[in-house]
């Protein structure tokens, strides 16, 4: 028996799933199926059938589907090998058709008219069959009355072919002068390069597809449901509204809900993007993708796994397309250049000669000579280098025209949290009013939360290792649920405390001034106690990554126009912009609202570039121009976004940035130096050697041109 696990869209209840499983293990050849509704993937065990009837019994049923797991990340044919013979015999046929000019008796037989022409055309064969797809995808763009670059070589090609058989019907009716009109070497040209740049693009898809087979989240598909003073494993697809659900302490919550029972700290950047742990109590809202840290909770769904805010998230529609048309416009206007070109030449020689010579193969000639075969290796062979240089500074992408997008750019915007800063709070500020040195006071700090698994204390043996500071104290610790940590020794008893644990102890706080000023600053405040009197106060924030300020700098330099948004305070989101330099900030901004900020400005005609980190960021990547994410994002965030960095270095946008201008440029002098190459060769066509001229000049210039990307 076989399985097979298939992405599918439109399952979103128990009602139609039991409704398809049903169905579906009624046909043949079906031994199992299952669906998990969270994860949209339907997996089927079969035996004695195919995929294919696998794929009709959905169509049947009018499931759609999304794909075969496997096959999302299925590496296309790259037809290696069948490139390898088209260019053989390309250089055969250019050397063949060059050697006819050249007169060798010893030859003689194979150039005579009819012998020559009939094996030109035996060359011509293999291109038309292999560059069939390219040739019917032009054919497919003239009728949507596309014109680019296949559309025109699919003129070209056609032209060229007629015009060739009709050259050939010549020579076999007795004249042959017209073997000199025979059009085959730009056939071939013209199919081998679009075959070559659909090999580059496709081997560097296929490399992208490796590297995020892996790039993928998935919900818990198994949750805990109280029944009554009892509980009950279940899989996550047979919630149902008003259920109670438990969440341990290191669990995720799977649905939208209000706690019920219980007091906890949750994480909510996934969904925030607010880097502050936020207390949780009875009777406040709780989110699918949200992070339990402290304590078990009970909670009642009011939104099922399909409903919930993360769905929405995740589900943002964008009308945001983006292709690549710089190479397209250059034919286009190589083609009105060539019409102009025939245009002049007739009045010309009406000027010098009295009359119009309206020779159609004259014509003809002019038409295929003046359009540049070399125009179509531009593109592919200058994203080939600028993705090596990319590739070489970690910086992955996924679509090779996103290269050509991040060099017209002229808006960057900035998530705050885990993108600019750290992502995680740490100690920012002492405020010392004890005997004991900072370094002391941090032992004890360090000590107390030794053998607590709390984020802030984890956060804080982290800063105390970067600090080579070893925690020598032994304490019995104990975690108060809402307030800190309280420990013990022999003489003396510690609290290391939120605010709230001042009041209740009803201690003397003359530190209220430098509270407020460490919260208007963005941090969280905490107080360290001891024997009921305050001996230090204590500032964590989320700190600014190494980097990101030299990031700024080099933007500013790019005369970039410069955001950052967050879904921190406003005050907080105010100090890191302060701090780095970031004239337009703002604070407070939910996933729809930074989703509809890069909207808005796109629809203003800025081209947007957004760089995030987290879920909260999605709809907002999904909506620019050009999505970036650093290697520590989450999975989907990954998933979603064009551009990789990898290391987490923040600085490489630069270099995408900087390569991506440095691209447009070469691809720009590229097409110019082409054209008029061209056209001065055309000046003076005397055969069709010049062809073959052309393209040896042209392509010489092409590469030692797009060299120049290589720092």
């Amino acid at each position: 028996m076989k399985n097979i696990k298939i992405k599918i869209a439109g399952i979103k209840d128990n009602i139609s799933k039991e409704k398809l499983l049903n169905k579906l293990k009624e046909k043949k050849g079906i031994k199992n199926v299952e669906f998990n509704i969270p994860e949209k993937i339907l997996s089927i065990t079969y035996q004695k059938i195919n995929k294919h009837k696998i794929e009709d019994y959905l169509d049947d049923l009018d499931v759609k589907s999304e794909g075969e797991i496997e096959e999302m990340f299925e590496k296309e044919e790259t037809y290696g090998g069948k490139n390898c013979i088209l260019g053989i015999l390309l250089i055969v046929l250019l050397i063949y058709s060059l050697l006819k000019r050249v007169e060798i008796s010893e030859l003689e037989l194979l150039f005579l008219p009819k012998v020559y022409s009939i094996i030109c055309f035996l060359f011509v064969i293999p291109f038309v069959v292999i560059g069939f797809k390219s040739i019917k995808r032009g054919f497919l763009n003239l009728t949507h009355k596309k014109m680019n670059r296949y559309s025109i070589s699919l003129i070209v090609i056609v032209v060229s072919l007629l015009f060739s058989i009709y050259s050939l019907i010549r020579i076999f009716l007795g004249n042959d002068l017209y073997v000199n009109n025979l059009l085959l070497e730009p056939i071939v040209l013209i199919i081998y390069l679009l075959h070559y740049e659909e090999l580059l693009l496709t081997s560097y898809k296929n490399k992208t597809k490796d590297l995020l087979k892996t790039l993928s989240l998935t919900m818990p598909s198994e949750v805990t449901l109280k029944v009554e003073d009892d509980f009950n494993i279940i899989n996550l697809d047979e919630v149902r509204k008003n259920d109670i659900l438990i969440v341990n302490s290191g669990e995720r919550f799977t649905c939208d809900g209000v706690i019920t029972s219980g007091t906890t700290v949750v994480d909510e950047t996934f969904i925030t993007g607010n880097s502050t742990l936020v207390e949780k109590k009875v009777g406040d809202i709780i989110y699918a993708g949200t992070f339990n840290y402290d304590s078990k909770i009970e909670y009642q769904v009011e939104k099922l796994p399909e409903e919930t805010y993360l769905n929405e998230i995740l589900n943002v529609n964008t009308n945001n397309k983006v292709v690549s048309k710089m190479i397209d416009r250059a034919v286009n206007y190589n083609i009105i250049f060539i019409i102009l070109f025939i245009i002049f030449k007739l009045i010309l020689n009406y000027i010098l000669y009295s009359t119009i010579n309206f020779n159609i193969e004259d014509i003809i000639k002019n038409f295929i000579i003046v359009f540049p075969p070399s125009l179509l290796l531009v593109t592919p062979l200058t994203i080939m280098i600028a993705r090596k240089e990319l590739d070489k500074n970690n910086v992955l992408i996924k679509e090779s025209e996103k290269i050509e997008i991040a060099g017209r750019i002229n808006t960057v915007v900035f998530d705050k949290t885990g993108t600019l800063t750290n992502g995680i709070v740490t100690i920012s500020k002492i405020i010392n009013n004890s005997k004991y040195e900072d370094k002391e006071l941090l032992n004890i700090i360090g000590s107390m939360g030794k053998n607590i698994d709390h984020p802030i204390a984890i956060s804080i043996k982290r800063y105390l290792k970067q600090e080579k500071i070893k925690p020598t104290y032994k304490f019995s610790t104990e975690y108060l649920s809402g307030y800190g940590i309280k420990a013990k020794d022999m003489n003396d008893v510690y609290y290391f405390c939120n605010k709230k644990i001042v009041k209740k102890l009803d201690i003397i706080n003359s530190y209220k001034e430098e509270e407020k000023q460490l919260e208007r600053e963005g941090n969280l405040v905490l107080y360290l106690i001891k024997n009921n009197k305050i001996i230090s106060v204590v500032g964590l924030k989320d700190l600014i990554k190494l980097n990101s300020k030299k990031l700024i700098t080099g933007l500013k330099k790019y005369k970039l126009n410069i955001i950052m948004l967050s879904g921190d305070s406003i005050m907080a989101t105010e100090e890191v912009a302060k701090e780095l330099g970031i004239e337009q900030f703002y604070g407070g901004m939910s996933p729809e609202a930074k989703h509809n900020f890069i909207k808005e400005l796109q629809a203003s005609g800025k081209k947007v570039l957004m760089v995030g980190d987290g879920m909260n960021d999605i709809p907002a990547l999904k909506e620019a121009k050009l999505s970036v994410v650093l290697e520590t994002s989450t999975n989907l965030t990954s998933s979603v976004s064009n551009i990789l960095i990898k290391k987490d270095d923040i600085l490489k946008i630069l270099d995408l940035i900087y390569i991506g201008r440095k691209q447009n440029r070469i691809i720009k002098q590229n097409i110019f130096y082409t054209m008029i190459l061209n056209i001065f060769l055309s000046m003076n066509v005397v055969d069709y050697t010049s062809i073959i001229l052309t393209f040896l000049l042209s392509f010489l210039i092409i590469v030692i041109n797009s060299l120049r990307l290589r720092r």
